[in-house]
């Protein structure tokens, strides 16, 4: 459980935020009169779990990578994943208003008009380019962790133990990570390459 609190807090891990509107539009379907715009909602929020089987970094709503300092590796998957968790939620809320006032009935007439394209769309025809571009987005994505330089910082060295060993990680690719040591302390120093799936 810590963990997972953990992921959330730091990665914007989306499991728990796709519950609650899961759970939501459950409930407001089963109780409102083909009000449309909580479909809709659910259906945006379900294509989200479609695309957590094509690239696990759609779990994520901030993605970072751990070896070269936490920094950010947002990319346009991300971006995309947000939109859609973003206009989910606006459309369970837009489906709320409709309950308690009738606002919006002629969108929502509209939307359920063409609902079976918007299944379509974003549970079938959406995630398929992630999919199809999975390799060239890792690639991108190592590219611009690449630009951003190598990560610096003093651990603990390998040889003496002592924390004055500073290390160096440099991307040389979206699979490998090239780290250098050079301690301060005992002047040891070593190189190795290190497997970082960079897209993931």
């Amino acid at each position: 459980m810590n963990e997972l609190i953990k992921l959330f807090s730091e990665k914007g891990f989306l499991f728990p935020i796709q519950a609650i509107i899961i759970a939501a539009n459950v409930y407001f379907v089963s109780k409102s009169e083909m009000n449309h715009y909580f479909l809709l909602s659910l259906i945006l929020v379900l294509s989200t779990l479609v695309l957590q089987t094509v690239r696990r970094r759609f779990l994520l709503l901030y993605p970072i990578n751990l070896p070269m300092n936490r920094r950010s590796s947002a990319y346009i998957d991300t971006y995309y994943l947000r939109i859609v968790l973003i206009l989910s939620m606006l459309f369970l809320v837009l489906g709320v208003s409709l309950t308690f006032q009738e606002r919006f009935v002629e969108f929502n007439t509209w939307i359920g008009k063409y609902l079976l394209h918007f299944i379509l769309l974003f549970l079938v025809i959406a995630p398929f380019p992630f999919w199809f571009f999975s390799k060239q987005l890792n690639e991108a994505i190592a590219n611009k962790l690449k630009k951003g330089g190598p990560s610096f910082s003093m651990e603990a060295c390998p040889f003496c133990c002592k924390p004055s060993a500073l290390y160096e990680r440099s991307i040389i690719d979206k699979g490998k990570i090239k780290v250098t040591i050079q301690c301060l302390d005992c002047g040891k120093s070593a190189a190795y390459d290190r497997y970082a799936n960079i897209g993931e």
